[in-house]
Order: structure tokens, then sequence, then C-alpha cells
């Protein structure tokens, strides 16, 4: 298994900046991407672009859906 940081920065009410490690694992021929600090994150490919193209799509929607922030 290996991890990335993903930043994730929010300019609105109120700002903040936030690092979340994101924990990537190769199964069975799939990616998979998941997170402690994010909850709910779980992007499985068997592409590695195709996964990595995803992660910034699904962890905005669970930051606006978690936390409420777009």
């Amino acid at each position: 298994m290996t991890c990335i940081d993903a930043t994730i920065k929010h300019d609105g009410d109120p700002p903040f900046l936030w690092v979340a490690q994101i924990d990537h694992d190769f199964k069975d021929g799939c990616h998979i991407f998941t997170s402690e600090k994010i909850p709910g994150l779980l992007v499985m490919s068997q592409s590695l672009e195709m996964a990595i193209r995803q992660l910034p799509v699904v962890i905005q929607e669970l930051i606006r859906r978690n936390r409420g922030f777009d």
C-alpha cells in the first residue's frame, strides 16, 4: 500500500486548508483509493489513470456532503 497527500482548500466562510492522507492499494487487478480522513472515499478502477482523474471529483462531492463546503 502506498500513501499520497491531498490538499483541500476552501476560500469561503470559514476558509480552511486541510491535508488528508489517501491510501492506494492494488488488489485483484484493481486500483483502490481510500482515506480515513475523508469519510466515504472509495475510488476503484482497473485503470490507474482513470482512478486518479476521479479522485478530485469524488473528494469534492464528499466534502460538500460531509462538511457543507463547495
